[in-house]
This record gives C-alpha cells, structure tokens and sequence, in this order.
C-alpha cells in the first residue's frame, strides 16, 4: 500500500467522525424566515429582507436592496425571492424554505447579477464548505471576495451537492457571498440555494463513495500480497 493510498484510508475513517458548524453565521438553512402564510397555488409579495432571508443581505448588481419576493418570482429581471411553504415542492430542497437568486435585465438592458451574503466567523477543523443548489450552474461563491473553488459531488431529487474548499479562511471572519451569475445568452439564471454548512467532512452522502475506494485499495494491497 503506497502512502497515498494509506492516506486514503486513514481520510475515510477520520470521515467516519464528522464535525459540522456554522462558526458566527445564522440562518444557513434559511429556516428563520418570518414571512405571511402564503395558501398553497397563491404568489406573495414582497417583504423585508430581514423578515425573510434573516442575517443576510441583499444585492442586485452593487447595490443593497432592502425587499424580496416572498413565493413569487420575475420574468426576466434580477430579483431574489425566498420560497415556501406551500410553494412548488420541487424547488423546495429541504426544510420548509429555500432562497432563490435570479440574475437578470436591470435598467437600459444590462445584465445584472444577484447576492446574498453575511459576515462570520468559519469554525476552526471545518476546511469545507457544502450546500445544495438547483438550476442554473451560473454561479459564484467567495469568502472576503477571494473565490472558493467548487466540486459537485452528489445529488438527490432535487439538488445537485456542491463542495468547496474554504480550509485557507478557517478561524477568519469574513463575508460569504453566492453570487448567480447572468450572461448574454442566458441573462435570467435562477438558482436555489439551500443546507449551506461547514464541516470536516463531506457530508454523509458522499460516505459511500469512501467506503468504495477504501475497499478498492484493500482489494488491490492484497491483490499484490498474494503475488508476491
């Protein structure tokens, strides 16, 4: 067995002790929205910010905005909405909330980016970042403006699981930033965003991958064992 093979190994069973935080950021989850009961096959309105993607703040292009749309959406144009419950499940991703960047046509037909972002503190031993997303694959992450590199490396129903590498800002407080991105082609590109996390580990989906490879580096130590 090589030494990066044993280093395989020994990542596979530290995955087996994952540890999972959110450091001085909130509202990861998007669960602390307080916005009005919307009944089922209705569209809201807008509501604050702070009501509806509390702990976050809001940009359409540079500029701060101060409402969202609450289960509704724009035809075209730059907007953030947050939706649920009793919004189309399939865009829900999990829990009863999911936050929706839509990058658009802003004034005299530019194209205009959209954000979200908060300043935290990301736990020390927690060097990724993972969430959930649908959509477009149109967009950005970054930590104090430097980008994060991004992996998909699962997905389910609904999502694709995406994985970032944030192990040179653990221990920093700074501000995280998802950015849907709109070109000339496809200037509207919404995105949902959901379950953002830090951990040690990738999350419990991705075990199983492990556990193969773990089981494909024994079978092949062996494999040379016996012809030796």
């Amino acid at each position: 067995m090589t030494k990066s093979q044993l280093a395989f190994v020994l990542g596979a069973i530290y995955a087996l002790f994952p540890a999972h935080g959110q450091g001085t950021f909130r509202n990861l989850n998007f669960e602390q929205a307080n916005v009005p009961d919307i009944p089922s096959g209705q569209f809201g309105e807008f509501v604050p910010i702070t009501s509806g993607l509390p702990g976050w703040t809001g940009y359409r292009g540079t500029n701060q905005i101060q409402q969202i749309l609450h289960n509704n959406e724009t035809l075209g144009g730059a907007s953030i909405s947050i939706l649920g419950p009793h919004y189309d499940t399939s865009l829900i991703i999990e829990g009863n909330y999911t936050a929706m960047l839509q990058s658009g046509v802003g004034f005299g037909g530019s194209i205009v980016d959209t954000s979200i972002a908060q300043v935290g503190l990301i736990p020390l031993n927690t060097p990724f970042l993972f969430f959930r997303s649908w959509g477009s694959t149109f967009f950005s992450v970054s930590f104090d403006g430097e980008p994060i590199a991004l992996s998909p490396f699962g997905s389910g129903s609904n999502y694709i699981s995406y994985l970032g590498d944030v192990s040179m800002f653990v221990g920093q407080t700074g501000e995280l930033r998802f950015t849907a991105l709109g070109t000339p082609q496809n200037f509207a590109q919404p995105i949902g965003l959901d379950r953002i996390n830090f951990s040690a580990v990738p999350e419990p989906s991705t075990w199983a991958l492990v556990g193969l490879g773990c089981l494909f580096f024994t079978f092949r130590f062996w494999q040379k064992r016996g012809r030796q």
